[in-house]
């Protein structure tokens, strides 16, 4: 008896605890945040899906692309190596063709280079318009300012000829040669004339002379002229006959004198043309060799549009032969963006997609991203992929408002908004693909 009472103190204790904590559970009355969780928790599941159904997911395919234009940038290039020593034109500044951008350290003051060139085209012009002066002495004040050899030899070749074309109609010989030459053809002219009207005249005379010989003759068969009458007056006939003779050579000297006149003016006038030739010649060959320094020694804008100088293009630093200053960019040339898309994309892409390019030297999270959309795709494939043009919205400013400048080669990520879907579709297919 003692063993079972002992037993049932140990055994049933525990037991009794037990039966007591599930009574209490059973007599514990839920509070109501108790009784409405499941209700609250249902209706919390069906506003979330809810949400997802009218919540619209964008469904995107991401492919590498890269910046071009329809008007390429041109790039602005050093043509000789040396120092900046003066950048003319301020960053983003309009410019056209030919401007000078920037000037390389020299010797040389470059604005009197440029003024020799302007005066240059100034004594072309008078060349052209065959001027005899052509001012040529106002060219000795700069005739020791050129310490390049080449300058300094086309500048002297020059100079000699101008002075030499001057001298040459300036000091009157070429005007005074021409004008007794001509003097002297005109005067040759009237002897020729007044010889051809003797010559006619003399030949009127001997035509009467030779009818009245001829009637002598038969009067002398006749008997009734004498033989010495008939002799002299065919004596007359001949003298006359050589006086036509000597006219006619006369007459022959008249025009071969003012033909040696015509010649000499020819002779003349070549001689000045070979002289103006010269000069023109020497002329274009100092012009020649000035435009090829100043363009090895000044930078010069190869077209028409803005200048994007590249980064720490300063004075003072140094340039290689053809390194790249900047670019020129077309002011009213569109940029646009080349992808080429895959096999995988490009039966998600078309035509009029949203774009969004995010490109790897500008983080979209700093500078945010360029929008654009697509304008055409590519039927022919490439190695690459189909060529796929998308066009900017607001050019190379991003939805940030911050201007990207052109950069050659500048390449990011092009994130193509292919479809909006809502997410409740977008979740059910997915599930829908898990249980297949």
């Amino acid at each position: 008896m003692k063993i079972i009472e002992a037993f049932t103190e140990q055994d049933i204790a525990p037991r009794t605890g037990k039966s007591r904590e599930s009574q209490e559970f059973i007599r514990h009355k839920p509070s109501s945040v108790e009784k409405y969780a499941i209700q609250v928790i249902a209706v919390i599941f069906v506003l979330i899906l809810t949400f997802t159904y009218f919540f619209e997911y964008a469904d995107t395919v991401t492919q590498q692309t890269h910046l071009t234009a329809e008007s390429a940038p041109q790039k602005v290039r050093a043509g000789t190596p040396g120092r900046i020593k003066e950048i003319l034109v301020a960053d983003r500044a309009l410019v056209s063709k030919g401007q000078v951008i920037a000037w390389l350290d020299s010797d040389l003051d470059y604005s009197e280079l440029n003024a020799l060139l302007a005066q240059l085209n100034k004594t072309e012009e008078l060349l052209l318009h065959d001027e005899s002066d052509l001012k040529a002495t106002a060219y000795l004040r700069i005739i020791n300012k050129f310490g390049e050899q080449e300058l300094q030899q086309a500048f002297s070749q020059f100079l000699n000829s101008a002075l030499k074309y001057e001298a040459f109609n300036n000091n009157g010989y070429y005007r005074k040669r021409l004008s007794y030459l001509r003097s002297q053809a005109a005067h040759s002219t009237q002897q020729h004339n007044k010889i051809d009207l003797k010559t006619s005249l003399a030949i009127e005379d001997y035509n009467n002379s030779k009818m009245q010989f001829d009637q002598d003759s038969l009067l002398y068969k006749q008997q009734l002229v004498t033989i010495t009458d008939l002799a002299r007056e065919k004596s007359q006939l001949i003298s006359k006959k050589n006086g036509i003779y000597d006219l006619n050579i006369s007459r022959l000297n008249a025009r071969s004198n003012y033909e040696d006149h015509l010649n000499s003016i020819d002779e003349l006038q070549h001689q000045r043309n070979e002289a103006k030739l010269a000069t023109l010649e020497n002329l274009e060959s100092l012009k020649n060799v000035l435009v090829k320094w100043m363009n090895n020694h000044t930078i010069k804008a190869p077209g028409d549009g803005v200048y994007e100088p590249m980064p720490n293009v300063q004075t003072s630093q140094y340039m290689e032969g053809g390194q790249t200053v900047g670019y020129i960019l077309p002011e009213k040339a569109p940029y646009y963006f080349i992808s080429y898309l895959s096999q995988s994309a490009l039966s998600k892409v078309t035509i009029g997609d949203r774009v969004d390019i995010r490109l790897v030297s500008y983080p979209y999270k700093e500078f945010g991203h360029l929008s654009g959309k697509v304008a055409s795709i590519s039927k022919v494939a490439l190695d690459s992929g189909y060529a796929c043009k998308i066009k900017l919205q607001n050019s190379l400013s991003t939805n940030t408002n911050k201007k990207i400048p052109y950069r050659e080669n500048l390449v990011g990520e092009a994130v193509f908004t292919t479809k909006e879907t809502t997410l409740f579709k977008k979740l059910t297919q997915g599930f829908l693909k898990t249980e297949k």
